[in-house]
This record gives C-alpha cells, structure tokens and sequence, in this order.
C-alpha cells in the first residue's frame, strides 16, 4: 500500500485509457472500483477510476485529502474515433440509464456523440484538471498510455511503487456487460422513487441541514426522514450525482424547473420540505439558478 493516506482517483474520460490503468492498478496490488456510484463503493477500495470521478474530482478531492489523482490522456483526434464508435456500439444502453444520460448530458454536452461537442469537453475537462491543481503537482499525473513510450515509469514513480517485470497492460473495454452495468447503475437510495411523498403538498416549513463532508449528515437526514415529520432532507443540489439523477428522473431541463418538481414531489404530508447542503453546492444553485441542466459549468 502506497504510504500516503488518501486514496487514487483516475479522472481521465471515458476512451483515454482507463481501462488499462485500471489493469495496471490491479497489476500493482490495488484493489480498484469501476464507475462508482456510491460513496462506500470508494470506501474500501484504494483507487477508483471512470467517467464519475472525472465529474467530481474536486468534491473527492475535498472528501478524501491527501489522495492522488490521474489524469489519463490521449491524442485528441484519436480520442474522438475511439469516442464516435464506442458511442454508436453502446447507444441503446446508454440511453436506457438515467443517470448516464445525466451524466454524458453534463460532461459533454449531449447524451449523443457530436464531434465538436466532444473535443470542446475534451479540452475543457484536461484545462479544468491542470488547472486546479497547477500549484500541486505531486498529487497529480498526466499519464497518456498510448504515446508509445512505458507508462509503467511514470506511474509507479508517482505511486511509490517498483516497477513491475512486464509489458504495460493495454486493455480494451469495448463490451460493457448490459447486467452487470445495470447494477452499478442503480441509482442512489436518496434519489429513489420510493422516497417520493405519493401526494402533493404545499411546503408550509422549508429548512436546510449545512454540513461538512464526512460529518455523519448523511445518517442524520435518513433517521430525520424516518420519523416522517422533516420530509426528505437530501443532497439535492450535489450536481456531481444526485441533482443528475434527480433532475433525469423529473424530466427537469433547468435548475429552477428541478426545483418546483423537487419541492411538489419531496415535501412531506405535513408540509415540511428539507434539504442538506454544503457550501459548494450552494453557491452552484446561486449562480446558476436560470441555466439548462444539461450544460456545462
């Protein structure tokens, strides 16, 4: 295990090698967690990579202090061929998950591939990464697994690790396994349908939970919802997952939109609507609280 606390984050977009980091990882004793949509499926794993983390660097940079990230990079014009392709092989199942189609709509632009909306989130996502962490250049590398060169170098220089005694893994996933991505897909207990309030009421009583990540909110807004009197206090302005999913499931296409239908759906028979927020995800609604959700910050 590497020496340093935190924990690994490939946050390189989908085609630019993380498949074949993840191999790597593996290779070098970590055990990873592909495309995590929960926060204990990072928990007990040491590296977590694809296209979630890539979304949310920042907040798992706040979560998790003294962790590492990885940004896997890849020849732009080469990357949109491998992006084009992989799209068109995998449209019917990525159109069949809210949360994808979220996620893709956020990252890119659209749920559809279109070239230039796609290097246009390319260049912003490598400009968005070297930019937060221009000033901290031993907690992140820019590793490009296809430059024709031994990655195994870099990497295991950055990780603290020997390098091992065998060609670079160069893996492919070009099958994503419709099931088993399904189950990683479920979405969030919190934004579940199940937790929707079956009749509409007009909210008399709004009220806010303002916490610091990893403080224990999480388990006192579910004990708050179980005693049916406070609503459903819930991160619903956390853009990185549940507003995606929430806002898909609503069929909300702005922020203020999502706001009228979260109210009439999580509000509870006793009129009392409620939410948990931390700093950050207040100042994204205050800024923005006219845009499309489906655009980019």
């Amino acid at each position: 295990m590497s020496e340093r606390a935190g924990k690994i984050f490939g946050i390189g977009l989908a085609r630019t090698g993380t498949t074949s980091l993840i191999a790597a990882l593996e290779t070098l004793g970590f055990s990873d967690v592909q495309f995590p949509t929960r926060t204990e499926q990072i928990e007990n794993c040491d590296p977590a990579t694809n296209t979630p983390e890539a979304n949310a660097f920042e907040k798992l940079d706040e979560q998790y202090p003294d962790s590492r990230f990885i940004l896997t990079a890849r020849d732009r014009d080469d990357w949109l061929a491998s992006c084009e392709s992989f799209w068109k092989e995998h449209e019917a199942l990525f159109s069949s998950h809210p949360y994808v189609m979220a996620l893709h709509s956020y990252l890119y632009g659209g749920i559809e591939f279109g070239s230039e909306r796609f290097a246009k989130a390319y260049d912003r996502h490598t400009e968005k990464v070297r930019r937060y962490f221009a000033d901290r250049a031993g907690d992140l590398l820019v590793l490009d697994i296809s430059d024709g060169g031994n990655p195994w170098q870099p990497l295991c220089s950055f990780l603290e690790r020997a390098v091992p005694d065998m060609s670079f893994p160069h893996e492919r996933r070009s099958d994503l396994g419709g099931e088993k991505f399904a189950r990683r897909l479920s979405i969030h207990p919190l934004s579940n349908q199940s937790l929707d309030f079956p009749t509409a009421t007009e909210p008399r009583i709004f009220y806010t939970i303002c916490h610091t990540p990893r403080r224990g909110s999480h388990y006192l807004a579910r004990e708050m919802w179980r005693t049916g009197c406070f609503g459903a206090p819930h991160e619903y302005f956390n853009v990185h997952i549940v507003m995606l999913e929430m806002s898909a499931r609503l069929g909300a296409r702005s922020l203020s939109e999502y706001a009228a239908r979260l109210v009439r759906t999580r509000t509870g028979p006793n009129g009392v609507f409620g939410l948990k927020t931390a700093f950050i995800h207040f100042m994204f609604f205050a800024t923005r609280r006219n845009t499309a959700l489906g655009s980019s910050p």
